[in-house]
């Protein structure tokens, strides 16, 4: 049966489509539809409801060196007070997660995980711990609401006393809605983003609060759905599409979230040699949406498969990432197996071009 988060009473009362999500329910758009939500976050600002997501904590004297050991992040330099993004790898060097690490002092680090591999993840920590004791998973205590777009920190100021002020940075103790809760500012849209860590009896209120906004902040309700066409125009990888156990960071083009070969982690030895595959953004040019393990041709030989694919509601055509060998050409053309029919498309930088044709204004 699936879990409810905090926030289904709300997901109920405003209308949302309601879908299992990895043993969540939670809502793949509103009444307005994927399309709104996200030209919505792109030009105004949208709330999520993300407490789906694992938090686990891990404390004590031997915090550090259990960090170090387990994630690619260089937590010794990590500031406190600051974010990282970064993987905890397997054995091969393949990727069980990625994750945000926050780093409250070299004794206490939160580590945010995706909701699919809570029990994973957690198994696998507590495999590798000396000190069972150092390591707690608090995924059910919390409520978690993100704030995205480009008015996120007019509408968080409404409601909130302080902000962080400086990307992947967090503030423990804040007041929001005469709650006490911890703010970060990450995002996973590409736009000015902020998390809402809270106690999961105070997320109703909190999100109400919120949500009471939408008028003056031209404020919208967004499901799972606009998350993902909103990460993928903005080039961020998704667990089980461009990372898994079968997938090297370093095939994907995320090398720079590995530490160097001086602070050894689980699976660091793998990490030593060159890519042999590389993680590309494609836009079709044929119309055509290219979907996850669609073919990827180049000069007649396939060179890969498709690991995400959309319609971007931004730049009204297809576009994908694609894992492909490292010397394809990027600056030729492929074709995408879509239904026996090859698809012509061409390779882009990522992220995405999204906000081709906007003014200032526009932002």
């Amino acid at each position: 049966m699936s879990k409810k988060t905090p926030l289904y009473p709300l997901h109920l009362k405003h209308k949302g489509k309601l879908i299992d999500f990895f043993g969540f329910t939670l809502p793949i758009q509103y009444e307005h539809g994927i399309l709104h939500e996200h030209l919505h976050v792109r030009k105004h600002v949208g709330l999520f409801d993300v407490s789906h997501m694992g938090e686990f904590f891990i404390e004590g004297q031997d915090a550090l060196a259990i960090m170090e050991h387990l994630f690619t992040v260089n937590v010794s330099k990590q500031k406190d007070g600051s974010v990282r993004y970064g993987f905890l790898c397997n054995h091969q060097g393949n990727v069980i997660d990625d994750a945000l690490i926050y780093k409250y002092s070299n004794e206490k680090f939160l580590i945010v995980v995706n909701a699919a591999n809570i029990e994973k993840n957690e198994a696998w920590i507590k495999a590798n711990l000396t000190n069972s004791d150092a390591f707690t998973n608090q995924s059910d205590a919390y409520g978690l609401i993100a704030v995205q777009g480009p008015s996120a920190t007019s509408l968080m100021l409404e409601v909130c006393d302080q902000l962080p002020k400086q990307k992947n940075t967090f503030l423990d103790k804040v007041v929001c809605v005469n709650k006490n809760v911890m703010v970060s500012k990450t995002g996973y849209t590409g736009e000015i983003g902020y998390e809402i860590y809270c106690d999961q009896h105070d997320a109703v209120a909190i999100f109400e609060a919120l949500y009471a906004y939408q008028e003056k902040h031209k404020v919208t309700l967004c499901g799972l759905g606009a998350r993902d066409t909103l990460r993928l125009e903005a080039g961020m990888p998704l667990y089980g599409h461009e990372l898994s156990e079968n997938i090297s960071p370093i095939d994907v083009g995320l090398s720079v979230f590995l530490k160097d070969s001086k602070h050894p982690y689980i699976g660091h030895q793998h990490h030593q040699r060159q890519p042999q595959l590389k993680r590309i953004g494609l836009e079709l040019i044929d119309k055509g949406i290219a979907r996850e393990n669609y073919r990827v041709y180049q000069n007649e030989k396939q060179v890969g498969t498709i690991s995400s694919g959309t319609f971007s509601p931004s730049l009204a055509k297809g576009i994908a990432m694609a894992i492909v060998d490292i010397d394809v050409d990027e600056n030729q053309p492929v074709d995408i197996a879509i239904r026996n029919k090859l698809v012509r498309a061409q390779i882009v930088a990522l992220p995405f071009n999204y906000r081709k044709g906007e003014s200032e204004h526009d932002r």
